[in-house]
């Protein structure tokens, strides 16, 4: 929910409006009484502090009747409102998160990202601290006992302890206990497990449908790929393609309902898969279409 633009979900109810509006009576009075019900919204929404609520409103009339001066006056005021306070919600986030307090910077980017959900600097931070609760969770649910047995012997660079994690499907244990192994390169039997469990890991993730997080273990596996083994290099050409495709219909479905993001998942779809003509054609297209929109916004604030 938190994704999703403040422009998309504008641009939604301005056509619900317009449409809704097409089933009015063709005359001025029912026009106004329309317009003047949106502003009775509006306002009881800014005297409820609802302000990202009551811009809304005060925007679909402007979307009606560009020349209301209530209606443009208020837009300012509001958007300069909700820019001060997700600043200071962001900037009270920050200060807790460095004092160690996350989750009550948690709530401040969740009250930040209320007001502008297009806030990337609060959805950055937010998705950080989500990654460590969601470690602490992962970790709690290990093997007790060999968490035990890590922490007395700290997973040295023994075969067959390595053996023993990798059939409980502890993998990242395995990939985590490699990084302070010297000279791990020189010990085949090492790098094999090292290799299968980066190759399981991003099996496991490819299930869940996270192919960016698999991807990264497939590319880290390459470090560790025996020698004549093709199969990796298959399976990230395949991954590579499912993700350019998965970018590519994404923003075939966004181009008309929100072009920021549309021409995004073209150029997500176009670095997984560079040779996709058809999502460069759509984000040319795309691009086109807001530099006309833009060309558009400069001419009507003349």
């Amino acid at each position: 929910m938190m994704a999703i633009q403040y422009r998309t979900i504008l641009f939604a109810l301005v056509v619900m409006v317009l449409q809704a509006c097409s089933t009015l009576p063709s005359n001025q009075e029912a026009g106004a009484s329309f317009i003047e019900e949106h502003k009775a919204k509006a306002i009881t929404a800014q005297n409820n502090q609802q302000i990202a609520q009551a811009l809304i409103h005060w925007q679909i009339i402007v979307a009606l009747d560009p020349a209301d001066n209530q209606a443009n006056t208020a837009i300012k005021t509001l958007q300069a409102d909700i820019d001060t306070q997700s600043s200071s919600f962001y900037s009270k986030g920050r200060s807790s998160q460095r004092a160690g307090n996350e989750q009550q910077a948690k709530t401040w980017y969740l009250k930040t990202l209320s007001l502008d959900p297009s806030h990337e600097e609060a959805m950055t931070q937010l998705k950080s601290i989500q990654s460590k609760i969601d470690r602490k969770i992962q970790d709690a649910k290990s093997d007790k006992e060999n968490s035990a047995y890590l922490a007395k012997s700290g997973v040295n660079d023994n075969y067959e302890e390595w053996q023993i994690l990798l059939q409980k499907g502890q993998y990242q244990d395995i990939i985590d206990a490699a990084r302070d192994v010297q000279n791990l390169q020189s010990k085949p039997k090492l790098t094999e497990v090292v290799y299968i469990s980066h190759i399981k890991l991003a099996d496991l993730l490819i299930k869940k449908g996270q192919l960016e997080k698999a991807l990264i273990e497939l590319n880290s596996a390459k470090s560790f790929q025996p020698a004549g083994d093709t199969s990796l290099d298959k399976t990230i050409s395949i991954t590579n393609k499912t993700l350019g495709d998965r970018y590519y219909s994404e923003g075939t479905q966004l181009i008309k309902l929100d072009l920021d993001k549309a021409i995004a998942s073209f150029q997500k779809a176009l670095i997984y898969s560079p040779n996709n003509t058809q999502a460069q054609s759509q984000l040319d297209k795309a691009q086109k279409m807001q530099e006309n929109l833009k060309k558009i916004e400069r001419m009507n604030a003349k």
